[in-house]
């Protein structure tokens, strides 16, 4: 459904569809005319080309993908007989093609996506996750509040999104603070922390070029960009944050948890 959402926006830009509001609610019989153009088109041209299988495997296929059972099911009917290895006879076509078109309608008419803007898509593409796949290797624990966070950005509930950082930042920070041997590592009061944090790094790595020091001042340095991020003396989300908060407080929890993981 991203990828519906994705031609939505894309033909809007190209003027092809009337001015539509982000994170607006829309019938997908709205989208029929674009998105399903392409099938609908392939399932109109059948009756002319009762030899081309491969067309409805694909249709078949989309609406699989689409969870539009009852239009799966006319394309199932479809794909069955034109894969007996008989001929089909062009009426026989048609009468499945307008049978699986109004199943389409249908179906497409009772259903609802969510728009997301194209500069969010990166946000939700998990093939190539913006965490980084080394750090969701070393903390399997923080995938599902990883998952959560950047879908919540998506879909604008920037609140919401800040909720799922905190959780991960909890477990962040304690696993700074094991490495550093900080107590207290259930602080919540952000300067607190981050002294702490200073003053251990001071303690283990006197020598201010040690290649170790370095490292964690430059983590520590992401804490205090958090920190101000985060706008609350505390971890825990105030009431409410705006978008451009949410955005700026991903970037510093993803940098914060890149430099993070080279150290555990």
């Amino acid at each position: 459904m991203l990828a519906t959402a994705k031609y939505i926006i894309d033909n809007y830009s190209q003027g092809n569809l009337s001015p539509l509001k982000p994170y607006q609610v829309v019938s997908l019989l709205d989208i029929l005319r674009f998105y399903a153009e392409g099938f609908l088109e392939i399932s109109r041209r059948l009756a002319a080309i009762p030899q081309a299988s491969h067309d409805i495997l694909w249709l078949l296929e989309t609406l699989k993908q689409m969870h539009l059972p009852m239009s799966t099911i006319s394309a199932e009917r479809m794909a069955e007989e034109m894969g007996k290895g008989e001929h089909i006879d062009n009426k026989r076509v048609l009468e499945l093609s307008n049978e699986l078109y109004g199943r389409l309608h249908d179906e497409l008419s009772i259903s609802f996506i969510f728009m997301v803007p194209p500069d969010k898509m990166k946000f939700l593409d998990h093939e190539n996750p913006i965490w980084g796949r080394d750090v969701i290797s070393k903390f399997p624990d923080l995938v599902a509040d990883m998952v959560e966070a950047v879908i919540c950005f998506g879909f604008g509930r920037s609140t919401a999104c800040v909720f799922h950082l905190m959780r991960i930042m909890e477990l962040g920070v304690q696993k700074l603070g094991d490495l550093l041997e900080v107590s207290s590592t259930d602080e919540k009061v952000w300067q607190a922390i981050i002294e702490k944090t200073r003053h251990n790094i001071e303690r283990k790595y006197p020598n201010r070029k040690q290649t170790e020091r370095i490292k964690y001042e430059n983590i520590l340095a992401h804490l205090e960009t958090i920190k101000i991020a985060w706008r609350n003396p505390t971890m825990h989300p105030k009431n409410t944050y705006t978008e451009e908060e949410a955005e700026g407080i991903i970037n510093a929890v993803k940098i914060f948890m890149g430099d993070l993981v080279k150290l555990v």
